[in-house]
Parts: C-alpha cells; structure tokens; sequence
C-alpha cells in the first residue's frame, strides 16, 4: 500500500536544481528517479520534418476516431432509447422493474461502447491506411 509519506518529490543533489524528481521510496536513491521534465518532449529542439509529419498524422487520425466515435454515440443511443424508453411504458415487467436510472444506465452504456469500439476501429483503420501511404512513399 502506497501512503503519502512513500511517494515524494525531492531535490536530487546531483541534478539540475529546477527539475523535480519523482521517488517511489522513504529514501533518495538516484536509481528510482526519474525526471519530471525528460519524459515531455522539450520545445525548443528542432523537430526532424519526419517527426513533425508522425505528429501531424497522429493527431489527425486520433481526431478522426473521436469524431467517428461521437456520431456512432449519437446514433447508438438515439436507436437505444426509443425501444428502451417504449418497452419501460408497455410491458408489465419492464414498468415493474426499469426506472429511471436503469433506463438510463442501458443507454449510457450502450452509447460508450459505440463509442469506444467505433473510435478505436477508425483509428487502427486511419493508422493502417497512413502507414501504407508511408510506405509506397518510401518506395518510390
């Protein structure tokens, strides 16, 4: 079990005295340190143009799946709750035992499924067609 006395930031004596360090341990040991700062890409290296396009590309393809995503949540419970919301006022079991909060507990979760199974196939399929493309350039 992890308390807050066991996680710390500290100073490492040897280091660069604005980085922080995070420790997992009552001690300071340089072995379990590591720096805040070295895991965030620094601004002012200059990007390879090959970088930059891998991030262009990236961030395209991950707005894609969120968009995609979001119309599949719409749609899902849009057709979720017509049928749900209807079955909760016409069958006896249904009106005996959904209320509100479990008819909308089977939409929300029906809407984030759809969104999460359609997001992530458009990105895989986003990220399939852009490595194809990258090949054939390198081809060529």
């Amino acid at each position: 079990m992890v308390t807050s006395n066991s996680c710390k930031a500290f100073q490492h004596p040897q280091a660069n005295p604005r980085r922080k360090y995070l420790l997992l341990s009552s001690k300071p040991s340089a072995d379990f340190a590591f720096s805040v700062d070295s895991v965030i890409m620094a601004k002012n290296v200059a990007q390879s143009p090959l970088e930059r396009t891998s991030y262009t590309m990236a961030k395209q393809c991950a707005h894609e799946g969120v968009m995609a995503g979001a119309k599949a949540a719409v749609i899902a419970s849009i057709a979720t709750a017509i049928p749900t919301m209807a079955s909760a006022r016409m069958l006896p079991w249904a009106k005996a035992h959904l209320n509100h909060t479990a008819q909308a507990l089977i939409i929300s979760t029906v809407a984030g499924a759809a969104y999460f199974i359609v997001a992530d196939k458009t990105v895989l399929a986003t990220a399939r067609r852009n490595s194809f493309k990258r090949a054939s350039n390198i081809e060529t």
